[in-house]
Formats: structure tokens, C-alpha cells, sequence
């Protein structure tokens, strides 16, 4: 019989699927649900095809294949349904794919596994980690605003983990200890191979440019950075004050990546003529210019010498072009670039305003660095805008400001922010410096000299491309820019789910304080331009790691839902929730909870698709029955048959329902797991004489999980690798009578090979489907193929074996009858035992 499937024709017999004739004939046709070990359960229908004659849709794992039939597996309109069933079953889904650390960084950073190494000790480990999707840890670790941490799923237990810290602490740790050992590891990491590298002018030494450097040098190319200034750094070196970026700190990330071998020349003004020049040497320019470009303050400023615009005015303290400002400074803006001149005009010996326009709770500057202003004794005047500029004396110089006092509306603006309307009251401040933070843009004719000359092969990354953003939103977009030019561009956040509601919060999860670090004294610092902020040693790094409560999901890299949701671009979000009211109303079960009674494995029922396949396993495979749907309708959750408790339920802990999960719904208890860098390896299991093939999951050089392979495994192959196998006795679920030596003749044990061609197996009244799905696999494989399966259980029903040519006996090595072994050993003496759970090291 002949069925087609995409145009060609495939043999298959009497009752298969059309889905076990595609798999077996190499045609690729996705399914949660699937699995050839038993009957179909058609939960998932992201397997449907459509039946060309009849122009049905069908879900292939349970229609069968009939004669004539042709099939097609798939085109726009199949890809349409199979996107709407993968909504649907994420809408049920709540769960993160990733830790919300990660998802809320704009670089991606696999903040976990790096708290993970910070709490092993494990600096450069930990430093690489990072350095793979930013190359400033030090840097970073100390500027950035740290968007991870408002999302961390701690605060929703006391307080956010100090990520930003923790990577300010595997940067200073590495420079200071193992810098020659980084060298060596990113040197060896450059691409050699590259028949033919590129050469790849880079414009602009800032954060950007410095980022996209790295990552080109080390995918072989040949990188050159043309920077204006004297040195490297960009507004890392001129614009961010010392007290905030040592400038030692600084020197030290910039010669981490110079000494990959990146060229530099500094001192050159790269204009629109020496663009094209560049083009034409170069296979690709990079344009990471920055915003140097500063929004006027629009007073008529321009004839006052004592008006700065914010950048320029920290430039010239940097350059030492200006060391004195005055005894009245007044400051205009709420960002970041307004609070560093206020504060490093209150270093220069001045008394400074701080005026906005808006209140403070608009403030786009970072909340601490406001506090620390506050702190050091600058005056905070909200709600005011300037109107007027005065003159002093001599007309050199502006004297004093007005400023329009303001009062905000309910109506908001393309911001989100309330919008803010004149009022008929003024206040005028004496000065005898002012600076405005306005904005900030791009120089624009390099800009527009790409456009006018047509220039193809040059690219724009970091704030040149995305306007003034913060370092690290510069460091991923180059990243990204770099990644673009290799060819190896890879976006893994460009799909994932995130949890409404915050951490599913274990019983372990306790209360532990956030470890603070010094701070110098505000009226101390106010007075020099040492750093300000003390990072953590080697103890409080350690302490503060281990408040990372690890979230994320472990099934990430090997979850099929979000391997065919990315495939098909589906929206986890577009069934997700109702809006009632502002509430969020679960489509799915009103309870959620979590089942962490057995030592091994977590069951998290938010993550569960509800696709029934570890129920199947556990009945048809496993034979445990330990799993079983409870509830009806939309409140329906898989759980354990014992009130949501499996360590009181049937469950052997075997795990072959973590094998079959989907979604990770069902997982390992995994402590220290870096999930993000898993290695299969396939090994012989060493806890007994089967030898199972197993799947080892190694992270960081040593085994943190094991699944199936070929055939179901036992409990102790699954968990006993923990403790190297020498106390399995820990992973046996049953009544276990004695673990010592009872002298079995070792001439008589054989190895599994021997029972897969066995003709007449002898249970020494040993049930396998209770403690071991691989006994019970071959038990039930034999006997369908007509081998003899008998129980026994006296001496008086000892089989008469003569006529058989490859008798086996099995028996559990910790829980059988001597004696009745003896009897069998006196009648058979020459008889091959397979003890399950024996290993020749007892």
C-alpha cells in the first residue's frame, strides 16, 4: 500500500499514522504529543496536514494511512493553524524561559550562570560568562542602571540580588588576578581559519566601537579604531566622572581588548572625505561615533562663556580645561549627563541647583545617583523652566536665569509621562556657571555623508544609530552589529514566555538580607573625585550569590514548545491573559502550585501544556501509574494520583516523565546547573550490570543530570551519578533488606547483552514494573517476540529448563530470597543470573 506525502510516494502497512509513516521516511512533521510507544493521544494538533483530495485538515498522529491518500505537510495555511494551536497551548504556558535578569538586559547576559560561578568561586569562569555578550564587565559593572535587577524574581521574596555588583566583582577579580590567563584563553579563542579576514575600519573608540572590536577580532578579522581623542573611551573616559570610573579601571577593559591585537590611532578626525578614503580601503567601515552633538538650551546662550552644555563641560574637567566654576553653579536637567556635572561641580568647590521641569518621580536619571547628589549637598529645585537669560556686569558672561515655575497635567505624552503647562510665577537664580543637559544627538555629517556618497559597505551601531542611550544599550547594539558582519547572528530572546505573576516561590526560598557595600561619606566625597562606591570582596560576592534563587527554566534549550513556537513565530502572549479591569484572569487553572516532595524532581504545573504524554509513559512504558489528570474543563492539572504529592503516590522515581515532558513542566531539582551550557554526552551507565546508554547532561565539567537514551532507565541510573554510585540503596523505592555482599557466583552473572537474547527468563519473583522500566522494557520486548517470561516464587515451581538454550535468572540484588536462589543454583548450577542493581564493586 502506497500513501503520498509531499509529492512522493511512501510504502506503509495496515494501521500506521500518517505521522509514524512520515517520521519513519525522514519527513519532518512537528508534534508535543507524539510518542511511538503508545497510542495517540491528539492533545497538542500542531501536527495537522492536510488531506489534498478531501482538503480536510487532519491531525496526523491519529488518522491512518490509507491507500491513495495524498498528504500535505505543509504551506502557508498549515503553518497558520499549527501557530494558532501553539497560542493557545502558551496560553496555559506561564513560565520564563529565561531568567527575567536576562530578558531584561538590553545585551542578553547570562546573568545566572554567572552568579552561579561568582558563588563557586569561580571568577573567570564567571567573567567569560559575561564577556560573551559584553566586553566592559568592569566597566558595566559599575555604570549601568542596571535594568536586570528591577526585574530580578527575588524582589518578589525581599530584595533584588546585586547582579550589577556581582559583575563589577568577577571584572576587578579577573583583571587583578588572572589577567594573563584571560590573554591566553581570548587569544586562543581568535578564528586562525578565516581564508580570507576582512579588514574592518571601526570609527569611534567608545563603548561601541571598543565592543564591536572585540567580537570582530575575535572572529579572525582585522580590525582598525580611528578615534578623534588623544585616547580611547569615547564618553566612558570623557564624559562619566573618575569618581564613578576610575580611569585605572577604565585603562584596563581598553587594553583587555587592544591586546587581542585590535589596531588603533587615536588624534584623527575622520571628516566626510576620509569616510570615502576608508571605504575604499576597507571591506567594511564602522560608524560608532556617539552623541557628541548637544541640543542648544535655546536662551540665546551662545555669547556666555560661563553656559556649558553638560558634555562639553564634563570634556573640559577631563582635559583639565576647567578646574574652577565658580561659587554658584546652576544645573539644568534630570538625566544622568545633569546629575555628573552637578556633582562634579560640587567637587569644584561650588554651591549647585539642580533644576527640572518636571518632579523628581520623572527624573530619567538614575534613582541613586540622585540620592547620592542629594546627599552631597546639591539643591534639588523642581518644576521650573528656564525662560530667561541675564547678563552680568560684563556682557562676557550671563549673571542669572529665570525660570517659569510649572505645574503638570493629566494629559500625557508620547513619553508616558504627564505633560507640564506654564504657570504666572517665576523665581531668578544668581549664577556664575551654568550647565544644561538637553540632549544629545549625532554629529550629522558622517550621516549624511553616507547617504550622499552612497556609500554601501558602511554600517552605524551604538548611540550613531540608536540616539543617546546608556553604555550597555551601545555595547549590545555593536554586539549585535558585529555579529551581523561575522554571519552568525543569532537572536535567542527573539522569542520567549515570561511568568504574569512573578517567581513560583519554593519552600526554600527564605527571606535573606541584600548584602550592602560602602559608601564613601557624602561630605567626604563631596570634596575629591575618588570612587565612590566600594564593590564586594571575595566573601560578600560569594554571600550575595547565593540569594540568586536560580530561575529560569531549566528546559530551555530542549524544549520542543518553544522549538516549534519560534519556528512558527507565534506570540506567547496573544491568548495569554484577559483583561478585566486592569486583572489579569488565567485562562488556564485557578491553582498553581508546585510539587518538590520528592528529593529529585520538581513539578511545576504552571509550565504544563496539559499534552498528557507523561501520563501515557508512566502507565504504558513505565507501568508506575503515578500520574493522572485532575479537575475539568479549564481548571484540569496534572498532578500526582495522591493529593498533589508524588513522593506519597506509586511514582519509582525513574524520571522517564521528565524524558517526555515538553515544556520542563516536570524537571530535575537542579542547584547549580548553568543551563545555557550544556554538553550531551552519551555514556554506559556504571549502577549495574545492564549497562543502559545514557544521556548525561554535563555543565561546568561535571554530570548535573542524566535522561534516557535508547530504552527507560531506573532510578538509579537517573540520580545515581550524585553520589558516584556507592550508596544506591538511596535511589531504591523498594523494601530493601540487606545492601552487602551475598555471594553471588560471579561465573554466573552476565551483563544486559545477555538478556536481550535470552529464551526463557526466570523472575525470581521480582516485578520490574515497580522499580525498573528497563527490566520491564526487555521483559515485555522478549515476550512479544515469543520468549518465556516466569515467575518464581517457591522452590515447587522451578521451571524444567532443558529444552531452553539461553535461560536467564533475575533477580533484585537488594531484595530476593537466598534461599530460594540456592535451590535454583543446586537444579541449574550452570544457570546465567542478571542481578539488577548489582555492580561488580560490592
Amino acid at each position: 500500500m502506497k500513501i503520498n506525502i509531499d509529492g512522493k510516494q511512501f510504502d506503509f502497512s495496515q494501521g500506521e499514522t500518517i505521522l509514524q509513516v512520515a517520521k519513519r521516511n525522514g519527513v519532518e512533521i512537528p508534534s508535543l504529543c507524539f510518542d511511538e510507544r503508545f497510542a495517540p493521544y491528539t492533545s497538542c494538533f500542531i501536527c495537522i496536514v492536510m488531506d489534498k483530495k478531501s482538503g480536510r485538515f487532519v491531525p496526523s498522529c491519529s488518522v491512518k494511512a490509507s491507500e491513495g491518500m495524498d498528504i500535505i505537510t505543509t504551506n502557508d495555511e498549515i503553518k497558520k493553524y499549527r501557530k494558532m494551536a501553539l497560542e493557545l497551548l502558551l496560553s496555559e504556558h506561564d513560565a520564563d524561559c529565561f531568567s527575567p535578569c536576562k530578558t531584561a538586559c538590553p545585551a542578553g547576559i547570562d546573568v545566572r550562570d554567572y552568579i552561579l560561578f561568582s558563588r563557586s568561586g569561580q571568577e573567570l569562569e564567571g567573567f567569560l560568562t559575561v564577556r560573551k555578550k559584553n566586553p566592559l564587565v568592569s566597566i558595566i559593572g559599575r555604570v549601568c542602571p542596571a535594568f536586570c535587577e528591577n526585574d530580578c524574581s527575588r524582589i518578589h521574596i525581599d530584595e533584588t540580588v546585586g547582579i550589577r555588583l556581582l559583575k563589577r566583582y568577577l571584572g576587578d577579580s579577573v583583571y587583578g588576578k588572572h589577567y594573563s590567563e584571560l590573554l591566553k584563553i581570548e587569544k586562543g579563542m581568535i578564528d586562525r581559519k578565516l581564508a580570507k579576514p576582512k579588514n574592518i575600519a571601526v570609527i569611534g573608540g567608545g563603548p561601541a566601537g571598543l565592543s564591536a572590536a572585540y567580537y570582530l577580532t575575535l572572529a579572525g578579522h582585522k580590525v582598525t579604531i580611528h578615534e578623534q581623542q588623544p585616547k580611547l573611551g569615547g564618553m566612558l573616559r570623557y564624559a562619566i566622572p573618575t569618581y564613578r570610573l576610575p580611569v585605572d579601571v577604565l585603562d584596563q577593559e581598553i587594553s583587555s581588548i587592544i591586546d587581542l591585537g585590535v589596531s588603533v590611532k587615536t588624534g584623527v578626525n575622520v571628516n566626510k572625505e576620509l569616510l570615502q578614503e576608508l571605504s575604499k580601503e576597507n571591506d567594511i567601515v564602522l560608524l560608532t561615533i556617539g552623541t557628541w552633538k548637544e541640543t542648544a538650551l535655546g536662551l540665546n546662550e551662545a555669547p556666555y562663556a560661563n553656559v556649558i552644555p553638560a558634555v562639553s563641560f564634563l570634556r573640559k574637567v577631563v582635559e583639565k580645561k576647567i578646574s574652577s566654576v565658580g561659587k554658584k553653579v546652576i544645573v539644568i536637567g534630570g538625566g544622568n549627563s545633569a546629575i555628573d556635572a552637578a556633582r562634579v561641580s560640587k567637587r569644584l568647590g561650588a554651591e549647585v541647583s539642580l533644576v527640572y521641569r518636571r518632579t523628581r518621580k520623572e527624573m530619567p536619571a538614575l534613582s541613586a545617583e540622585i540620592d547620592d547628589a542629594l546627599n552631597e549637598g546639591i539643591k534639588l529645585f523642581e518644576l521650573m523652566s528656564p525662560c530667561e537669560l541675564t547678563p552680568s556686569s560684563t556682557a562676557a558672561v550671563a549673571g542669572s536665569i529665570k525660570f517659569m515655575k510649572m505645574e503638570l497635567s493629566n494629559e500625557l505624552d508620547s513619553s508616558g509621562r504627564r505633560k507640564i503647562k506654564g504657570t504666572d510665577s517665576f523665581e531668578t537664580f544668581d549664577l556664575d556657571t551654568l550647565v544644561y543637559a538637553i540632549g544629545q544627538k549625532p554629529e550629522p555629517e558622517l550621516l549624511e555623508a553616507i547617504k550622499s556618497m552612497d556609500l554601501k559597505n558602511v554600517q552605524i551601531a551604538g548611540d550613531a544609530r540608536l540616539g543617546a542611550s546608556t553604555v550597555i544599550e551601545a555595547v549590545a547594539d555593536a554586539r549585535k552589529t558585529a555579529e551581523k558582519i561575522i554571519g552568525m547572528e543569532k537572536d535567542e530572546l527573539s522569542f520567549y514566555s515570561l511568568r504574569e505573576n512573578g517567581v513560583l516561590v519554593r519552600s526554600k526560598n527564605k527571606k535573606i538580607k541584600e548584602i550592602k557595600v560602602k559608601h564613601l561619606a557624602p561630605l567626604l566625597r563631596a570634596k575629591a573625585f575618588s570612587e565612590v562606591e566600594a564593590g564586594y570582596t571575595k566573601t560578600t560576592a560569594v554571600d550575595e550569590a547565593k540569594r540568586c534563587i536560580n530561575c529560569g527554566c531549566t528546559a530551555v534549550e530542549d524544549c520542543d514548545l518553544r522549538k516549534y513556537s519560534v519556528e512558527h513565530e507565534a506570540d506567547p502572549n496573544k491568548f495569554k491573559h484577559l483583561m478585566d479591569k486592569g486583572k489579569r484572569a488565567l485562562t488556564g487553572a485557578e491553582h498553581v502550585f508546585s510539587d518538590e516532595s520528592l528529593k529529585y524532581m520538581f513539578h511545576e504545573t504552571a509550565k504544563c501544556i496539559k499534552c498528557g504524554k507523561c501520563i501515557k509513559v508512566c502507565d504504558d512504558v513505565v507501568g508506575a501509574h503515578a500520574l493522572s489528570f485532575i479537575g475539568r474543563g479549564l481548571n484540569v492539572v496534572l498532578s500526582s494520583n495522591t493529593d498533589n504529592n508524588m513522593s506519597d503516590s506509586t511514582c519509582i522515581m525513574c524520571g522517564m516523565c521528565i524524558d517526555s515532558c515538553p515544556t520542563g513542566s516536570l524537571s530535575e531539582s537542579v542547584e547549580e546547573s548553568k543551563w545555557t551550557q550544556i554538553v550531551e554526552k552519551v555514556e554506559e551507565c556504571k549502577g549495574c550490570v545492564l549497562k543502559c546508554k545514557l544521556n548525561y547532561g554535563y555543565s561546568d565539567g561535571k554530570i548535573f543530570r542524566a535522561r534516557s537514551y535508547d530504552t527507560p532507565i531506573c532510578p538509579i541510573g537517573r540520580w545515581g551519578w550524585k553520589n558516584n554510585y556507592e550508596d544506591v540503596s538511596t535511589y531504591y523505592r523498594g523494601i530493601v533488606k540487606t545492601t552487602t555482599k551475598t555471594g553471588l557466583p560471579k561465573a554466573n552473572v552476565e551483563d544486559g547483552n545477555y538478556l536481550n537474547e535470552s529464551d526463557h527468563v526466570l523472575s525470581l519473583n521480582y516485578e520490574p514494573s515497580a522499580d525498573n522500566p528497563r527490566a520491564y522494557y526487555e521483559f515485555t520486548r522478549l515476550s512479544q517476540k515469543g520468549s518465556k517470561i516466569t515467575t518464581i516464587s517457591s522452590a515447587s515451581n522451578i521451571p524444567d529448563l532443558k529444552k531452553y538454550s539461553r535461560p536467564l535468572l533475575v533477580l533484585n540484588y537488594f531484595n530476593y530470597d537466598p534461599g530460594l536462589l540456592k535451590d535454583i543454583l543446586k537444579k541449574y548450577p550452570e544457570i546465567k543470573i542478571l542481578p539488577v542493581y548489582y555492580r561488580t564493586t560490592l
